[in-house]
């Protein structure tokens, strides 16, 4: 382990041991001179541990990192001794509290008589000398290894606080290969960075802030190297890690010297600067300023002042990183330039954890035994099935970290000094007693576990900090003293399964006054379960949210909760039970119970599900509480069944997301929801929509010429399960005005279970991308490669109607249309055909489409422009359709999936032929489960094609079999359930020289072999017909020699895979599906030395592998999947398998058995 490593791991337990010491110097122990010296001891190594990381150059680094481990030792030994001393001060505090609380009073005599026994003095005195003498003789120690004494160094500086002390100086080089969960991170800090070339600042600071540890510097230096960035900067690229000492003469020299490699010590700054601008010499440059202090206007403005004057070309950015926004603010940096660096997810803390733990001297495991370094102090095993294991002696003491997912070590009791236990998915139904030994403990992972009831001595693990429980659905059980936990700070549970989840809700939490995370609470009618618990919990952060307020009898019992006064709570939700009879709403006013809950105003999440009240509290209205959610994100309404109004968010600056659904009292949206108060010049058009303009604010914007943005950062609106609205209002804008910009933003309108609805606003027209009905799941859009703005309209029968009719009129620039689920839709319209813009159509499950358009006249037809740029068409469950209608077949198209239109018919005809020529741009070709279809026409093969799937299609021929043969540029094959097709294809496979993929079978149930092409034509010698002869076209190679994966599917008669296949030697995977007569795989297979994974898939006979030895060459198979193989999966079983011993070798095994 690296010096830096054990001096940051030592510093990291001292800088927190020292005020502990502090601490119990204080207190009563009988030892306080003891406890003096030991104070006095680790300031002195604090001090060292400054000398040691500041001159590490004239030590030998092998010495040095061998008084380093000793150091370590005796710190983690300190740190024990005065963890339990305090360990015992809150155990004895908590006892003495529960025994005089009747009498309401404590006294400290008996606290320190009657809770520290002598035993208990004498040992913990003993080991404060020990540690004490094993300081002195580090001390000595550091001396003859060439660190100046401690005291001399105390005396040169009197402090030794951390941030006096640079013990980090950053450097712009990561290893990638170290760095977890941080790539969209990249992605939207280079975005901000190569995108605000078009700012109006002609220096942009992009600002990356986080708290400390968070991965800022990380960040900065993956983005600093990051090939974009190199290719857009080149060498004018600089790193500076600034700290504290923001000085402008030092930072523009050290510029200087990154640009030309030679320390540069200059003071003036216009010579600075003038060096600069000729080593630039015009071009644009990266200037990175890492961990920046500085809150000084007047510094931050000369620095920025002096990097204009160096007059490098416009596109020069500087990236920050910084802790505080009050740094962002002083840099000047625009909200859109500044990236929140949000803390990383639980997996990936976890693999950053792992990683960073386990790195160096962790265990290794065998086939029998798992091997320790004797320095132990973070262990991770996955035993995968082993029922015992022992933790040596030397570890046990030193253990600090553990994580299993199988059995606790049987000497697990000795491990006393532990502080992290994860037991994730521990399969046992009870937690062991010798767990309450584990006086140390602060973090206790029970997730996934199966572990039913929590014991009563988990209330006795004092320093507990973190707590994360398993799902109720195996926890029936908390302990009833749960709130003796006092120092818990972060208690996870499970949000998921909502009813049987809060039953176990713990009594009195209000006084674990310590806890920040608290992810729900619910309210009880009895005491020590009410929403006044909530009261004292200050400081919750994060999410909160708060099921059965109906339990809440009025607004003043409501404002117990405090939630105005946590400010460090950025997303709440407020649920009542089952909606409340009409009996019920008398007794309980949900809007006053809503107005006592009035959030703070740092408030980013807000959700609010089955209040009763007919309208919302003042402060989500307007008012004098109209400011309260300017920080909103993110708003979600449901199942408000009695609210006749929608709040006003149109005017909320940050407000991304808006989901509302199941208002079924709704009958209308109108201005009210933009933030307006009345609607004038309130139009319908022809087409179902509805238009005005915005009085009041308007007014404003015309006296200043300040355009008005309504909804400025909506990016998500949600509609659904409103069954009486009849209404959305639109505003508009005279033709003569345009003061006021609509849904800059919104990329994503959803409408959903709208019957009555027929309108929607004109202002939407603009969208990109519509679709209406219900998708199917396979046909859903990709959020990540959605066009920029989408419209998806299903379930509202009188509005699918309406938009349908206009496309083509009202709506002439969409790229991507989707039609499904629309019953009465037998045709599109004619000026369909004006959609010049549309590259992406679907259309599926409309059962009575007869024709995708209506014919028209030569006349009519040609004044349609065509869908002239259309690039991707599908079409699926359009049951009627016969034909495919001549416009769709353009030139553009790239992509052409039709599946189970099963009337459909493509004749061979000159017309039918002369359509499909013009598919020059064709790659993809699917065609699937079209059960009349008789015939693929010719030249619809196109040799532009790169994937071809034919599919569950009978009768299929193809009218000129040699196209396979002119397909240079296929990767991909799949040919299933085509039984006419058979004798087609397997010669003319030889001709696919780029096939990577070959997915074929399920033939005909009465064939006994596989079909598939002849062995190698090796030789010139050998007689081969001229019609065989065309279809090698390199008879001196073995065909598919680019072939990396084959599937193949068999039936009830197969027994055999053909003897051909052991010459694929670049196979990688290969899958063997329903082969039910097979009972053995073939010797052969160890020829496939390529192989990488290998699926078995219902082969119900198959029992046996290749030999030992076969399996032996496939040394490059690391999955073997066993799916639904009854007889195989019983004979590889992990403990009695007849064939387990020929698989042991591989490193991923996957077994299923149904």
């Amino acid at each position: 382990m690296s010096a830096s490593v054990l001096i940051s791991a030592a510093q990291g337990i001292l800088n927190p041991l020292i005020p502990l010491a502090t601490e119990q110097i204080k207190l009563a122990w009988g030892f306080k001179d003891d406890l003096q010296r030991l104070e006095d001891r680790l300031k002195l190594t604090q001090a060292l541990l400054c000398d040691a990381e500041n001159h590490r150059g004239r030590v030998n680094l092998k010495t040095m990192q061998v008084w380093l481990k000793k150091l370590n030792s005796v710190v983690c030994s300190a740190d024990d001794v005065l963890d339990e001393l305090a360990f015992e001060v809150l155990r004895r505090k908590l006892e003495v509290q529960n025994r005089f609380m009747r009498n309401n009073k404590v006294c400290k005599f008996f606290f320190f008589c009657l809770s520290n026994p002598l035993p208990f003095r004498f040992k913990m005195a003993n080991k404060v000398k020990n540690i004490n003498l094993l300081l002195d003789n580090l001390k000595k120690d550091a001396e003859g290894i060439g660190l100046r004494p401690a005291d001399q160094i105390l005396n040169a500086s009197t402090s030794v606080e951390p941030r006096e002390v640079n013990f980090r100086l950053t450097i712009p080089f990561v290893d990638d290969k170290q760095v977890v969960g941080r790539d969209g991170d990249v992605s939207t800090v280079i975005d901000m960075m190569l995108g605000s070339d078009n700012t109006v600042d002609d220096l942009p600071v992009i600002a990356i802030v986080g708290m400390g540890g968070a991965g800022k510097t990380t960040l900065a230096q993956l983005v600093y190297k990051h090939d974009e960035v190199v290719k857009t900067f080149g060498e004018q690229r600089m790193w500076i890690c600034v700290s504290d000492d923001f000085k402008v003469e030092g930072l523009l020299n050290e510029m200087v010297e990154c640009l030309t490699g030679n320390k540069c010590e200059t003071q003036n700054v216009q010579g600075i600067v003038k060096k600069l601008g000729e080593k630039l010499n015009g071009k644009k440059y990266l200037l990175v300023l890492d961990d920046v202090w500085n809150e000084n206007q007047d510094k931050w403005v000369r620095m920025r002042d002096s990097l204009l004057g160096i007059g490098g070309s416009k596109g020069s950015k500087i990236m920050a990183t910084t802790r505080s926004m009050d740094v962002v603010s002083t840099m000047r940096t625009s909200p859109s330039l500044t990236h929140h660096l949000n803390q990383l997810s639980e997996n990936d803390s976890w693999t950053m954890f792992r990683k960073r733990a386990f790195a160096n001297g962790g265990p290794t495991e065998t086939q029998n035994e798992v091997n320790y370094n004797s320095e132990l102090q973070h262990l991770s095993l996955d035993l995968m099935g082993r029922t015992s294991f022992e933790i040596p002696k030397e570890n046990v003491g030193k253990l600090r970290t553990l994580f299993l997912t199988e059995n606790l070590p049987i000497n697990i009791a000795k491990v006393k000094c532990i502080r992290a236990l994860s037991l994730e998915r521990y399969d046992m139904k009870e937690l062991r007693s010798s767990i309450r030994m584990f006086i140390h403990l602060r973090y206790l992972d029970l997730s996934r576990s199966k572990i039913r009831t929590l014991p009563s001595f988990i209330t006795k693990l004092y320093n507990l900090q973190t707590l994360r429980l398993p799902s109720f659905k195996h926890l029936q059980m908390l302990p009833e003293k749960f709130c003796k936990l006092v120092s818990l700070r972060h208690f996870y549970i499970d949000d998921y399964d909502v009813e049987e989840n809060r039953k176990l809700m713990p009594m009195m939490i209000g006084k674990l006054t310590a806890l920040q995370t608290l992810p729900y609470f619910v309210v009880g009618e009895d005491k020590g379960h009410k929403i006044e618990e909530l009261g004292s919990l200050s400081k919750l952060r994060g999410k909160l949210m708060i099921y059965n307020l109906e339990r809440v009898k009025g607004r003043e019992e409501a404002e117990k909760a405090n939630i105005s006064g946590k400010p460090n709570i950025h997303e709440l939700g407020f649920c009542w039970d089952s909606p409340s009879t009409a009996e019920d709403t008398i007794r309980i006013n949900h809007q006053d119970v809503l107005e006592g809950l009035k959030p703070h105003g740092n408030l980013k999440v807000f959700k609010l599900k089955k209040f009763e009240g007919q309208s919302f509290a003042s402060w989500m209205m307007s008012g004098r509480d109209a400011q309260l959610l300017q920080n909103l994100v993110k708003i979600e309404i449901s199942e408000c069944t009695r609210c006749e109004q929608v709040p006003p968010l149109g005017n909320l600056p940050h407000l991304e997301v808006i989901r509302m659904f199941g208002l079924r009292n709704l009958k209308r949206i109108g201005p009210e929801f933009y933030g307006c108060h009345s609607v004038v010049n309130h139009d319908h058009d022809n087409h179902g929509f509805i238009s005005g303009s915005c009085s009041g604010a308007a007014t404003t914007a015309t006296a200043t010429k300040a355009p008005i943005v309504v909804f400025p950062a909506l990016r998500e609106l949600y509609l659904d399960d409103m069954l009486d609205i009849e209404e959305w209002s639109g505003l508009r804008v005279s033709s003569s005005s345009s003061d006021t910009i609509f849904f800059p933003l919104l990329e994503w309108l959803f409408i959903r279970n709208c019957p009555e609805l027929t309108t929607i606003p004109s202002h939407l027209l603009s969208s990109q991308e519509l679709i209406i009905g219900q998708v199917p799941y396979r046909f859903h859009p990709d959020e990540r490669c959605s066009s920029d703005k989408r419209i998806e309209v299903y379930d509202c029968f009188k509005l699918e109607i309406e938009v349908s009719r206009f496309v083509g009129k009202k709506w002439q620039n969409p790229n991507k249309l989707t039609l499904c689920n629309l019953e009465e839709l037998c045709y599109l319209p004619n000026n369909f055909q004006n959609l010049a813009s549309l590259g992406d159509l679907t259309i599926a499950n409309c059962p009575n489409l007869r024709c995708i358009i209506e014919e028209i006249e030569e006349e009519e037809a040609s004044n349609c422009s065509g869908l002239t740029s259309l690039q991707r068409l599908r079409i699926s469950h359009c049951e009627e359709l016969t034909c495919l209608p001549k416009g769709l077949l353009q030139q553009t198209l790239v992509t052409l999936e039709i599946e189970e239109c099963r009337k459909l018919i493509i004749e061979e005809t000159e017309e039918e032929t002369s359509n499909c020529s013009g598919l020059t741009s064709l790659q993809r070709l699917c065609i699937l489960s079209c059960t009349n279809l008789t015939c693929l026409p010719k030249r619809l093969l196109q040799q532009t094609l790169i994937t071809l799937v034919i599919n569950g299609c009978p009768n299929l021929i193809i009218a000129d079999p040699d196209e396979l043969c002119r397909l240079p540029s296929l990767q991909k094959l799949q040919i299933c359930e085509c039984p006419r097709l058979v004798g087609w294809w397997d010669k003319r496979l030889f001709c696919l020289t780029s096939l990577q993929t070959l997915d074929i079978g399920r033939f005909s149930e009465e064939l006994e072999y596989f079909p598939w092409p002849s062995t190698t034509v090796s030789a010139a010698s050998e007689k081969v017909d001229d019609d065989d002869t065309k279809y090698h076209p390199n008879p001196k190679h073995y065909p598919f020699i680019s072939l990396v994966s084959l599937t193949l599917h068999g039936w009830k008669k197969l027994k055999y895979l053909p003897d051909q296949l052991q010459h694929l030697t670049t196979l990688r995977h290969l899958s063997l599906s329903n082969i039910h007569g097979m009972e053995a795989l073939p010797e052969w297979l160890g020829n496939l030395s390529s192989l990488y994974s290998l699926e078995l898939v219902c082969c119900m006979d198959l029992m046996n592998l290749p030999t030992m030895e076969a399996m032996q060459r496939l040394t490059n198979l690391h999955y073997l999947t066993i799916y639904n193989c009854p007889l195989l999966y019983e004979r590889c079983a992990w403990d009695s398998g007849q064939e387990r011993h020929k698989i042991a070798h591989i490193p991923k095994i996957r077994m299923v058995k149904i």
